[in-house]
């Protein structure tokens, strides 16, 4: 977050559809040249119920957030600053209230879904300047972020009335915890010569708790349903630490050619796991307005901080797998899952305000958490939908992956009233698993192209007010999915891929298209914005997933139906600055 203005006290007021929002600024002491920021936001989704405007859903999320930063230069112990930013939200997807089978839909069909989030993290820094060309810092944070949830089957009769009872078939409680200490040195040597030395002490204090009844679609009856036991998939608190020292080094060789070199390590206490990271790149500048350059660079990355926990169904030994009665945590080792990158790049800055970009880039991925049975699972590809994935056997690092694609982007900086930018990419994503097949990823959508373009005049004879119109169209592959297994979704109410045809089709080609207008008012005191958001303009039908939803009055037709992203929206606010 930026510092707050230091000679002038500001404010901000801002009301919108999305939400209303104040920030405020200013010095705390000018001859030090301390100052403040605060802002506060709160959710007003709740006016677009009132405005009849359908968003695919009738939940509206509630939220609030906070922020702050103080920042204190002073004369001889360097720059001192406290910064923090913090959040609460809340979604209730209540669908037995529904008594028709609604033609589309967001979320599933089958249950009432209550859902509270929170984070925040609070940053205290301090640097300080030996002199011009020694520059330290030292940070010491906290973050933590809250998730609890509560779902409710929702059983109905043939004519889609809900029964009465809705029994609870899910609930978790997730709180992770985590103080960073970060430091580091920064010595220019001389013109041609600097570098850069620090780390990064991560201390992780997590509390999980998850159990859910794994319930078919034939579990018709409430009773019985509320008689099943509850089956606890993460039941944990405990604390580990991530070390991760770093060293760059900087060298100029003439005006035309530069190198950066570093190596990046890691140390996880919670398996064991470490690393050992080179990373390089090279820059030519061959012409006063172009230049290439070549980077390198060893990547490792732990897993979500849950599926260490997550303790799985069957234990696997030796190519044989056994229940796991005793809730083994088997996938607590698991190591760093590693990537190797190389990037190709050519700038050419055309005009002072025209500018062109092309890259060209190869990933490979190793040590990918795959399940230690022939399967199609790999945790590439978590992460693309809102479901949680909970390991059935035991994993090892023994997947793989690779990305390669081209980049083009064209810039035009706003001059002369106008501004663009366009930007594509082409690209390829695929993983290996461990039935040793490979497939698409779930973010294999092969191209994707964005186009963004505005204009501004000034107004009166004065030109001091101004109206701004800008647009902005996307389109790009499909959502990758995979046919599904009847079978098994009925068996757990969920959408069960096969696992030997995993992202073999597609959805159709995403687009949308928005159109923005804005006037500015501008005055001795204060200025005034007036903007109107017209999202998904054409109001394209996206799709976003499938969703199991079985017709209660059909037990033989098909259980899936389609998740569609956000439709047309109208959003409006007004901007105060005084």
């Amino acid at each position: 977050m930026r510092n707050g203005n230091n000679q002038k006290h500001e404010r901000t007021f801002q009301f919108g559809l999305l939400g209303t929002e104040l920030s405020l600024e200013g010095p705390i002491n000018k001859e030090t040249g301390s100052s403040y920021f605060l802002n506060y936001r709160y959710s007003t989704l709740k006016l677009l119920s009132g405005l009849n405007i359908k968003l695919g859903t009738s939940a509206v999320p509630q939220y609030q957030d906070g922020a702050f930063r103080f920042n204190f230069p002073t004369k001889n112990a360097g720059v001192f600053s406290v910064s923090g930013i913090g959040g609460l939200s809340t979604i209730k997807i209540i669908l037995s209230t529904q008594t028709e089978r609604p033609k589309e839909l967001y979320g599933d069909l089958n249950r009432d879904q209550y859902f509270n989030s929170s984070m925040g993290v609070a940053i205290l820094n301090h640097s300080y300047s030996f002199n011009s060309r020694t520059l330290m810092k030292t940070s010491v944070a906290y973050g933590v972020q809250g998730l609890d949830v509560d779902h409710y089957l929702v059983l109905r009769n043939k004519d889609f009335v809900p029964k009465d009872t809705l029994p609870q078939i899910l609930g978790y409680n997730f709180y992770e915890g985590k103080t960073t200490l970060a430091w580091y040195v920064k010595h220019k040597v001389n013109p041609k010569n600097s570098f850069k030395a620090g780390f990064f002490a991560n201390a992780f204090h997590v509390n999980f708790y998850d159990q859910v009844k794994i319930v078919s679609r034939y579990d018709t009856l409430a009773q019985s349903i509320n008689e099943m036991p509850f089956k606890t998939r993460i039941n944990t608190q405990t604390d580990f630490f991530l070390l991760q020292p770093y060293i760059a080094y900087v060298h100029k060789f003439n005006e035309k050619w530069s190198t950066n070199l570093g190596v990046f390590s890691q140390y996880l206490t919670l398996s064991n796991s470490w690393s050992v990271e080179p990373r390089a790149s090279l820059r030519y500048q061959f012409k006063a307005n172009q230049s290439l350059s070549l980077a390198y660079g060893l990547h490792s990355q732990m897993q979500q901080t849950y599926l260490y926990f997550a303790s799985p169904d069957s234990l696997v030994r030796d190519g044989k797998t056994y229940y796991n009665a005793t809730k083994e945590l088997d996938n607590k080792n698991l190591g760093f899952t590693k990537s190797q990158h190389a990037v190709l790049g050519y700038d050419w800055q055309l005009t002072k305000v025209l500018r062109t970009k092309i890259e060209a880039y190869y990933q490979y991925l190793w040590n990918v958490p795959v399940y230690a049975v022939p399967s199609g699972v790999s945790m590439l590809n978590r992460g693309s939908t809102f479901n949680r994935f909970f390991p059935i056997y035991t994993m090892e690092n023994t997947g793989t992956g690779y990305n390669y694609g081209l980049e083009f982007t064209l810039e035009k900086l706003f001059n002369k009233h106008y501004f663009f930018l366009y930007s594509a990419s082409l690209f390829e994503s695929k993983f290996t698993a461990s039935n040793h097949k490979t497939f698409n990823t779930d973010f294999n959508g092969n191209y994707m192209m964005n186009a963004l373009a505005g204009v501004e005049y000034g107004l009166g004879r004065s030109k001091k007010n101004s109206i701004n119109v800008s647009g902005k169209f996307t389109y790009g592959g499909g959502k990758r999915y995979s046919p599904v297994n009847i079978a098994a979704s009925n068996a757990v109410m969920d959408v069960v891929a096969d696992n030997d045809k995993v992202n073999t089709l597609q959805f159709a080609p995403y687009n949308r298209l928005d159109f923005r207008i804005a006037y500015k008012i501008n005055t001795k005191k204060a200025g005034y914005e007036i903007a109107l958001d017209l999202v998904n303009v054409m109001n394209t039908k996206n799709v976003l997933a499938l969703s199991y939803a079985p017709d209660p009055a059909n037990v033989n037709a098909d259980p899936l139906i389609k998740n569609y992203q956000l439709g047309f929206l109208p959003l409006f606010y007004v901007k105060v600055d005084f």
